[in-house]
């Protein structure tokens, strides 16, 4: 059918891997997809777990090999000093950062940024890319502006999650927001 609409399986692969990493508390995606090189590598797979600790039997409930996955590898890498981490003394260095990483799968990595009190986790090819998150400083004042799709602010327990605002749809203009600091 010449009308039809055909799917780019990359694109299918890009929001599934959005959807696990941020509504889901264990998953597995296969086949692996990297979206920093946008490749998919069919023999490999993906291991999300939205805790801290990762379950021993996880692995052998996949009947995978058990490895180690990339919030347990760039916490390794940080506390040994390896990869370019320590030289980084700039914002503007972060986006020469993939390059540098020998393991391009640290940057699916969750990475904890506080500011003010308010923790943020991101991931750390988020923040190199610079797309979705960019760090500023003003006279003093430090800045985290997240960029992307229409935010979602939730009630969330241990099992729960609930959209508190679910008609927010209208919303202050950047310039307008930024105007008290520049």
């Amino acid at each position: 059918m010449e009308d039809a609409y055909e799917t780019d399986p990359t694109e299918i692969l890009k929001e599934a891997e959005r959807v696990i990493q941020r509504k889901t508390h264990k998953g597995l995606i296969y086949p692996h997809y990297n979206q920093h090189d946008d490749t998919t590598d069919t023999d490999r797979a993906k291991v999300y777990q939205s805790s801290g600790s990762y379950s021993d039997y996880w692995w052998s409930f996949l009947r995978l090999e058990e490895t180690k996955v990339d919030d347990e590898e760039l916490v390794e890498y940080v506390a040994d000093g390896r990869g370019p981490f320590p030289e980084v003394d700039s914002t503007e260095e972060l986006d020469q950062l993939p390059n540098e990483v020998s393991n391009e799968d640290l940057l699916d990595a969750k990475v904890k940024l506080e500011i003010s009190g308010i923790e943020l986790d991101v991931t750390l090819g988020d923040l190199t890319d610079g797309s979705t998150v960019r760090l500023a400083k003003k006279d003093g004042t430090y800045f985290v502006i997240l960029t992307g799709g229409k935010p979602d602010i939730q009630a969330i327990d241990r099992n729960n999650k609930h959209t508190v605002f679910p008609d927010l749809n209208d919303f202050e203009e950047l310039d307008a927001v930024l105007e008290q600091y520049l």
